[in-house]
């Protein structure tokens, strides 16, 4: 038996919808480093990027204030991005005050410096507040420190590909005035959509299955573009979950973000009800967005498979593909 690629399905998108969301936390029970290290640990499994911002202010040239990430569990390895104040004097003719910005990697056999500037323009000196920040790429495995008092900016970039810890934290040499501290990160919603189907196993499995598992393509749609826009010409498989329900398994067609989507993928969840045919509805919209609320799901004649989408003012219908044209 062939699978063969359908064409033409109608994919439900809230128009201010994003791709995936970012998680943000606010550390407001650190407020004063001094002499130590306090660190941030992010979700296990797969991250799209992470970052650690810090607001702070560094009182004098005897204190120098680091952001950490890749850090190993005993916290003897790991990167470091650190700004110090210099011991610089400030009258009528000379201001020769400047920050010491210094990317080391640091192990226990020693300490590697691969970065190191005066920055000036754009940092606040003395007890001024400044920004310093540091935002992972996880899967391009690109740094980028960013800082300064009013307009941040870009201070070093590059891929670092052994990055293989999600543990980032902050270093305090003295002691520095915590005015703000936030982590973010962004799963890589791929990976929660991914199973272990492939077109082959699809193929063998459906060569063996019972209705209602099978092929199905589009067949015609009722919606209010005010609610729902098409997104794309999908094709899907209907197969049973552990859940006593079934999935419903991209194959192909993605036109909107068409990279973020792979054959394998779930593209929605059938739940059974009490109601013989009818069942609740999770699906995952362009974006990776999921709708669950009010939606759900009918299977009709025997041959029709029903997705509606009432707070979206629309519905859709799947035709299942006879066994030949499969």
């Amino acid at each position: 038996m062939k699978i063969t690629v359908l064409t033409a399905v109608l994919s439900l998108l809230l128009h201010l919808s994003a791709a995936s969301e970012t998680t943000r936390t606010y550390h407001d029970g650190i407020r004063h480093l001094k002499d130590t290290i306090s660190t941030v640990e992010f979700p296990d499994g797969t991250l799209r990027s992470m970052a650690l911002e810090s607001r702070i202010a560094v009182p004098g040239h005897n204190t120098s204030f680091s952001i950490m990430w890749n850090i190993s569990p005993d916290n003897s390895s790991f990167y470091s991005a650190t700004i110090k104040p210099s011991e610089g004097r400030s009258d009528e003719l000379l201001d020769d005050r400047h920050i010491e910005f210094t990317v080391c990697r640091v192990t226990p056999e020693g300490t590697e410096r691969l970065h190191s500037s005066r920055l000036k323009e754009g940092f606040g000196m003395e007890d001024a507040e400044n920004t310093l920040g540091v935002e992972i790429s996880t899967d391009s495995a690109i740094v980028r420190v960013y800082g300064g008092e009013e307009m941040p900016r870009l201070l070093f970039e590059r891929r670092m590909p052994d990055i293989n810890s999600s543990k980032m934290g902050i270093a305090s040499d003295g002691e520095s005035d915590i005015r703000l501290l936030v982590s973010e990160y962004e799963r890589d919603d791929r990976e929660m959509l991914r199973t272990s189907w492939t077109g082959e196993k699809l193929m063998r499995h459906l060569e063996k299955s019972s209705f209602p598992e099978g092929i199905y393509r589009y067949l015609d749609r009722e919606n209010d573009p005010r609610y729902a826009r098409p997104g794309g010409s999908y094709t899907l498989a209907l197969v049973k979950n552990a859940e006593n329900g079934y999935d419903l398994i991209y194959l192909s067609g993605a036109q909107t973000n068409s990279g973020e989507w792979e054959t394998g993928m779930v593209k929605g969840r059938l739940k059974p009800t009490i109601f013989s045919g009818h069942y609740d509805l999770v699906w995952y919209d362009a974006t990776k967005k999921e709708l669950s609320s009010e939606c759900s799901a009918d299977i009709e004649q025997a041959a029709i498979l029903r997705l509606n989408f009432p707070l979206l003012k629309s519905s859709m219908r799947f035709s299942l593909l006879p066994q030949d044209k499969k």
